[in-house]
C-alpha cells in the first residue's frame, strides 16, 4: 500500500523471533530532489494485536486476527488460546476472499465459539491481490441486545479506527527519526566544513576529540593520531608510521593498523575512507568503512612461524630437502643437498631440478610431476641419478609430494633423497660376480646360456640362423710355464679386449673356463658372414701382445655350429663347436672349422 512517497510493504517473518511484522519505509529527500536515505519501521502484528485489545473496550471473548494472503493466521488475540500460524476456517476464508473489501459475517472460530466478524482486506495498491485480511470478532451471544445493524457499524468504525491508529503511529515514528537523520546530516555537512568540535550525539570528551585540528586521541588508540578519515580533508598531511600497506588512489585512501583497546587484546584493522560530494561536486563529508582482520593477520603469522620451523627442520635435516617451483626451479635447498651435488646454495637456487638429473630420468620424473598436478596421486617414490658438480653420477631413492595452498591450489613441490650410490654399486659388484667372469669381466657361463635363449627365441620367431663359435688360444699353456700364470691371466684380459672389438653389435663373448671362450652371433643371413667374422677374430689375435717387457705372439682356432640346423638344445649346440674346434686344430691350429 503506498501513500504519496510512504509505502507499506508485504509482512515478512523474521528468522529468529519467527513472528510477522508489518514493514513501512519513508524516503528522505534533499532540497534538490536527491534521494539522500530512507527510514524503515516493521511494526509487531502480534505485540500490536495484544496493545490493541488492551486499550479497546471489547467485550469478553472478543478476538482479532491478522491473516496473510493464504489464510495463514499471522497473530491471533484474545483471552482464549492463540493459534497463530494455522490455516483459517472455510467459511471465514469464503466471505473474506469473495466478499467485498470490506464487511460483516458471522462464523464459528477455531475455539467453536460463534462470532460476529467485521473484516477488511488490504492490498498495495488499488486493483491487487490481497496481502492481509484482518478480521475483529465479538461473541454472537453478547451483541442479541443490541441491534445488529448497530453493531455492525460499530465493528466497522473500530476497524476503521485500527487503521488510524496505525497509521498515526507509524507517521510519528516516521516524524521522530527522520528528524534524528536530519540533525546527523546537518552534523555530516559541519564536519564536512572542518568543524570537528561537532560530537554528532556522541558523547566524547572534547580532550578526546580534539579541537578541530584533526589530531584524536581516543581511549582505544593510545595515543593522538590522525584517523584515515583525515586524509580524505587534508590531501597534504603526509602517512604516520602507525598505517600499514597505506595506498591512496585518487580520493579514496585504504590503509591497515592495530588498535590496542585498553584491558583487551588489541585487534588488527582494515580501514577505506573516501570523501562525500553535493550536487555540485563540494566535499561535504567522508566515510570510512573498517573491517576487522585480526583473524587473517593472525593466520598470516601462525603461517610465517611454521614456514620458519619448516626451513629450520630443513637446514638441520640429515636428508637431502629441496623445494621446487611449478616451473621446477629450486626455491629451497638444504645444506645436505649442497654437500650430495657439490654445488653452493647460490648455484643450486639458479638453476631447475633437470640441470642435476640423469637425462635419462627426467621423462619419467616429469610424467608423474603432472599425475601430482592433476590430483591423480598424492607423491611419488622412485630411484633416480642425479649429476654431481664434477660429473659424477649418484644413485638416490627420491620421494616428492604436492604442497598446495588454503584453496587447494597447486603451491610447490617438496622433494626428499637419500644416497643409495653405495648400495646400488654393492647391488652392481653382486651381480657382476654372479653372472660375470671374475678375471676378463665377460658374462660367465650362467648369464651366456641366458643370452643363447634370448638368440634362439628371437630366431624361431623370425626364421633366421644363429651361429655358436668355440675357440681357444694356441700355445697358451707355453705361455703359463715360461711367464708364469700372472702373465697368462693377464693376456687372457688382453685377449678378452680385443676381440669384442671386431663383432658386431648384439654378439656376445663369453669366457667358459682357462683359455676357452665361446662367441654367440644371433642373426646370420648367411654362413659366409660368420666366415668373416671368424677371420677378423684370428687376425686380432695375431698381432703381438706387450704383458710388461714381455712381447708375445699367440693364435687362436675355432669350431662354428648353426642353430637350428645343427642342433637346438644348447648344450649339443656348445659340444658340436667344441668337436669343429678339435677339428681346427688338428688341421694345423690358426684356422676355423664347421661342424659336419
Amino acid at each position: 500500500m503506498r501513500e504519496k512517497d510512504f509505502s507499506i510493504g508485504e509482512y515478512i517473518v523474521g528468522p529468529a523471533s519467527r513472528r510477522a511484522v508489518l514493514p513501512f519505509a519513508y524516503p528522505i529527500i534533499a532540497a534538490d530532489g536527491r534521494l539522500q536515505g530512507i527510514v524503515a519501521v516493521s511494526l509487531d502484528l502480534e505485540k500490536y494485536g495484544r496493545s490493541f485489545l488492551a486499550t479497546t473496550s471489547f467485550p469478553k471473548g472478543s478476538t482479532i486476527n491478522i491473516l496473510d494472503r493464504n489464510h495463514i493466521r499471522l497473530s491471533r488475540h484474545s483471552e482464549q488460546e492463540r493459534h497463530a500460524g494455522k490455516v483459517d476456517l472455510p467459511d471465514m476464508v469464503c466471505h473474506m476472499s469473495l466478499g467485498p473489501p470490506e464487511g460483516v459475517f458471522i462464523a464459528t472460530g477455531v475455539d467453536g465459539v460463534r462470532r460476529l466478524f467485521a473484516y477488511r482486506r488490504f492490498s498495495l495498491q488499488d486493483g491487487a491481490s490481497p496481502y492481509l485480511f484482518m478480521p475483529v470478532g465479538v461473541p454472537e451471544k453478547l451483541t442479541l441486545a443490541a441491534s445488529r445493524e448497530n453493531l455492525v457499524r460499530n465493528i466497522a468504525l473500530l476497524t476503521g479506527c485500527v487503521l488510524a491508529v496505525m497509521l498515526a503511529a507509524l507517521l510519528v515514528a516516521n516524524k521522530l527519526i527522520v528528524r534524528r537523520l536530519n540533525r546527523l546530516v546537518e552534523r555530516s555537512r559541519q564536519l564536512g566544513r572542518g568543524d570537528f568540535t561537532v560530537c554528532a550525539g556522541i558523547d566524547y570528551r572534547e580532550e578526546e576529540l580534539g579541537k578541530g585540528d584533526r589530531i584524536y586521541a581516543l581511549s582505544f588508540y593510545g595515543e593522538k593520531r590522525p584517523l584515515l578519515i583525515d586524509y580524505i580533508f587534508d590531501p597534504q598531511l603526509s602517512r604516520q608510521d602507525n598505517y600499514n600497506n597505506f595506498h591512496r588512489d585518487g580520493d579514496v585512501i585504504s590503509a591497515e593498523g592495530y588498535v590496542p583497546f585498553p584491558g583487551k587484546e588489541g585487534r588488527f584493522l582494515w580501514a577505506k575512507a573516501g570523501p562525500i560530494y553535493d550536487g555540485v561536486g563540494k566535499v561535504i563529508g567522508a566515510i570510512e568503512i573498517l573491517r576487522n582482520i585480526t583473524d587473517e593477520r593472525r593466520l598470516e603469522e601462525e603461517l610465517r612461524e611454521s614456514e620458519a620451523r619448516f626451513r629450520m627442520v630443513i637446514q638441520h635435516s640429515g636428508a637431502v630437502i629441496a623445494a621446487v617451483d611449478l616451473k621446477g626451479k629450486f626455491i629451497l635447498v638444504n645444506p645436505a643437498m649442497v654437500e650430495m651435488l657439490g654445488y653452493s646454495e647460490e648455484e643450486l637456487l639458479r638453476m631447475d631440478f633437470q640441470q642435476v638429473s640423469h637425462p635419462d630420468d627426467i621423462a619419467e620424473e616429469i610424467e608423474k610431476a603432472v599425475r601430482l598436478l592433476k590430483g591423480e596421486i598424492e607423491g611419488y617414490r622412485q630411484e633416480k641419478r642425479y649429476i654431481h658438480k664434477d660429473g659424477r653420477i649418484l644413485w638416490a631413492m627420491f620421494t616428492a609430494t604436492l604442497v598446495r595452498d588454503r584453496q587447494g591450489k597447486p603451491h610447490y613441490f617438496i622433494g626428499q633423497a637419500q644416497d643409495i650410490t653405495d648400495r646400488i654399486r654393492a647391488v652392481e659388484t653382486i651381480r657382476q660376480m654372479a653372472y660375470h667372469d671374475p678375471l676378463t669381466g665377460l658374462p660367465n657361463r650362467k648369464l651366456l646360456a641366458d643370452r643363447m635363449q634370448m638368440a634362439q627365441a628371437r630366431a624361431k620367431r623370425h626364421g633366421h640362423l644363429d651361429a655358436v663359435a668355440y675357440l681357444d688360444l694356441d700355445g697358451f699353456k707355453e705361455v703359463n710355464d715360461v711367464h708364469g700364470h700372472d702373465i697368462g691371466d693377464l693376456l687372457l684380459r688382453e685377449a678378452a679386449g680385443r676381440i669384442p672389438g671386431v663383432l658386431r653389435q648384439g654378439d656376445t663373448m663369453a669366457r667358459v673356463g682357462g683359455d676357452e671362450f665361446v662367441l654367440v652371433l644371433p642373426e646370420i643371413k648367411d654362413k659366409s658372414d660368420v666366415t668373416a667374422i671368424a677371420g677378423k677374430v684370428m687376425n686380432c689375435l695375431r698381432r703381438p701382445f706387450l704383458i710388461g717387457t714381455h712381447e708375445i705372439i699367440i693364435t687362436t682356432s675355432l669350431g662354428i655350429t648353426f642353430y637350428p640346423d645343427d642342433g637346438e638344445e644348447q648344450e649339443i649346440l656348445l659340444r658340436n663347436a667344441d668337436d669343429a674346434m678339435n677339428q681346427a686344430k688338428q688341421a694345423g691350429k690358426n684356422t676355423f672349422r664347421y661342424y659336419q
